[in-house]
């Protein structure tokens, strides 16, 4: 009876211990409200180096992602990101291989609105794509420097998200509208001369819209140019064209009906009749071509 009590405590004690915080998540800069382009790190500051705990975060696009394989720089125990985005918001914590989790710290990133902000007032670029086929959106940015980070955004939505998204010399998938993930890429992966235009791939008239290209740099935010992408809906032709090729064949069975019944009473009416089902049959050939 005692051996079993003594199993029954250290069931216990075992249970309690994996369910206690065993680490305590830091974040450096000491703040939870963090601005647009800041860096931060955070730390799992652990008792037990074997635990192998790992950054972890909930925002409103993603569930459970982990430091690394999908945002940020893994380190150990820690996770660096170099540019924190408005839509990295969210919710982090520590957790270990076991399941056991750290305290959690909310985190907001707002857009700071600043002097280096420069925005072009030119006209909107308006181009036309046609469905299935690839569509590039230019773009270039002629102040020169490396380029921190490049968006392309559809300002007609109005949602989060981003069209394409490029930071710390790679493309970030996650931060994009699902419909765009794995349809975009840089026109020049080296982007010289600034350019970074982007080709949006196998078009649909979905992708209809405003298309909006800023690039941060060591000069500051600037929007660079505003396009304006349409992708005609051609099923509505195609229904049309359909059904004028319905239409004229029965007008030329109809015709041709006529023809034979009165070839039939009289051969002179058959003559002038079917020159004039030639006329109008040539005449219904011309315009479908």
């Amino acid at each position: 009876m005692a051996r079993t009590s003594l199993q029954w405590l250290i069931f216990l004690t075992s249970l309690l211990s994996s369910t206690t915080n065993q680490v305590s998540l830091t974040v450096s800069p000491s703040s939870s409200k963090l601005f647009e382009g800041q860096s931060v790190s955070l730390s799992c500051e652990e008792d037990d180096s074997s635990a192998g705990w790992t950054l972890r975060r909930d925002t409103t696009r993603e569930t459970r992602t982990q430091c690394g394989p999908d945002w940020g720089i893994s380190a150990g125990s820690s996770c660096n990101i170099s540019y924190m985005d408005p839509l990295e918001s969210g919710v982090y914590w520590c957790e270990s291989r076991e399941g056991a989790t750290s305290n959690r710290i909310s985190i907001s990133v707002t857009v700071l609105n600043s002097l280096l902000s420069i925005t072009t007032d030119q006209d909107p670029e308006e181009i036309t794509g046609k469905a299935g086929e690839d569509v590039t959106l230019q773009c270039r940015d002629h102040r020169g420097g490396d380029i921190g980070k490049l968006v392309w955004s559809r300002t007609d939505l109005g949602s989060d998200g981003y069209v394409f998204f490029f930071r710390e010399n790679r493309p970030y998938e996650y931060l994009q509208l699902p419909s765009y993930r794995g349809r975009v890429t840089l026109s020049d992966p080296e982007m010289k001369d600034g350019d970074v235009s982007v080709v949006l791939k196998n078009v649909s008239v979905n992708d209809t819209g405003t298309y909006q290209c800023r690039v941060t740099n060591g000069e500051g935010d600037k929007h660079i140019n505003t396009t304006k992408l349409t992708v005609p809906d051609h099923t509505d032709g195609d229904a049309d064209g359909n059904r004028q090729w319905v239409v004229g064949v029965v007008a030329g069975l109809v015709v041709a009906g006529l023809v034979v019944f009165f070839c039939k009473i009289q051969n002179t009416q058959c003559l002038i009749l079917a020159r004039k089902y030639w006329n109008i049959l040539r005449g219904w050939i011309r315009n479908l071509f």
